[in-house]
């Protein structure tokens, strides 16, 4: 029984006063009747099932940025449920929930808060589902583990070895200078890439491990 939380069975927060009252006689009249098969009977044929929904859940878009994905973060939401006392009563709550963004996180995470969600009357507690985005950057292009900066360049800079200026999802700037091979790159493709290995974004399941940066050298 100690590992029992009785506040969830009830539906109700731990700060809730005037809602347990309530639950306390519903709960009551609920075994009265379930425990009498004939009243048991009675209540089915009356009262038809409303659906099962035990798997229902309000789902809440969560933005990160890629400073958050690559330091990690948490992220306080308030949400406010309806706690239905019969089908026309209700009371309402908030609550203040704390999301953790572990360091990798991949857009499309779901963290889910069961039973804290809407509390229909006839059902169980809906969960609250918040569902990870990654929020739009306009410098950097996120695959996966790896992140793409577009670096446009003027290519007499590059030969006469004027460093690139290329910012980082932490706020740091790295200064990349071309070599032949890449300066050649550009002046017969037009654009050539540079590989920095390690400083993408760590890996959700191993946070020693990272992605690579990919700077996309253009000519403009």
């Amino acid at each position: 029984m100690a590992n029992i939380d009785y506040y969830m069975i009830l539906g109700v927060l731990r700060t809730a006063i005037k809602n347990i009252d309530h639950k306390f006689k519903l709960i009551q009249e609920v075994y009265r009747v379930l425990s009498d098969r004939q009243r048991r009977q009675v209540y089915d044929i009356r009262h038809p099932t409303h659906g099962n929904y035990r798997n229902r859940c309000v789902e809440h878009t969560v933005y990160v940025s890629l400073r958050d994905v690559l330091r990690g973060c948490t992220k306080r939401m308030k949400v406010t449920r309806k706690l239905w006392y019969s089908v026309r009563e209700f009371a309402t709550e908030s609550e203040i929930l704390t999301i953790v963004v572990k360091r990798g996180s991949k857009s499309g995470t779901r963290m889910v808060f069961a039973g804290r969600g809407n509390h229909p009357y006839y059902s169980c507690a809906e969960d609250i589902v918040f569902v990870l985005k990654d929020r739009p950057d306009n410098r950097f292009r996120r695959h996966g583990n790896d992140i793409v900066y577009t670096a446009r360049i003027d290519l007499v800079d590059a030969t006469v070895d004027q460093p690139i200026a290329v910012p980082l999802p932490s706020g740091r700037t790295l200064d990349v200078s071309l070599d032949w091979p890449d300066i050649n790159r550009l002046f017969n493709h037009r654009k050539c890439l540079i590989l920095k290995v390690g400083l993408g974004l760590p890996d959700g399941n191993n946070a020693a491990i990272n992605g690579d940066l990919i700077i996309e050298c253009v000519i403009n």
